[in-house]
């Protein structure tokens, strides 16, 4: 089980339902930390719903909510690095999962 580090509350149920599910299913030695602002280059903040940080890297976890059949095209890849969090997030997630499934298996 990750340690989770509380900076800020979740903005919604999704946040709150991924953090839950990042802490239990990630290892021990790994810490998840939660709604946080940086200052972006322009001074403005960029606010963070999840970053993790894992044995070998830091991982960006951007959280939505969608609900239903999610369809896309050329047109959504342009949408910039938003639309490409969320598919990350959702690779990361994907990921861990498998991680875990693999280690219960031996």
């Amino acid at each position: 089980m990750a340690y989770i580090h509380r900076i800020g509350e979740p903005e919604n149920e999704s946040e709150t339902k991924a953090i839950r599910e990042l802490g239990r299913l990630l290892p021990e030695n790994y810490h998840v930390i939660h709604d946080f602002e940086l200052a972006a280059d322009t001074g403005l903040p960029y606010e963070y719903d999840i970053a993790v940080l894992g044995e070998h890297a830091v991982y960006h976890v951007e959280v939505k909510g969608y609900r239903g059949l999610i369809r896309g095209d050329l047109a959504w890849s342009n949408l910039g690095d938003i639309a490409w969090m969320a598919v990350v997030a959702a690779i990361f997630y994907a990921l861990a999962l498998f991680s875990m499934r693999r280690r219960l298996v031996k």
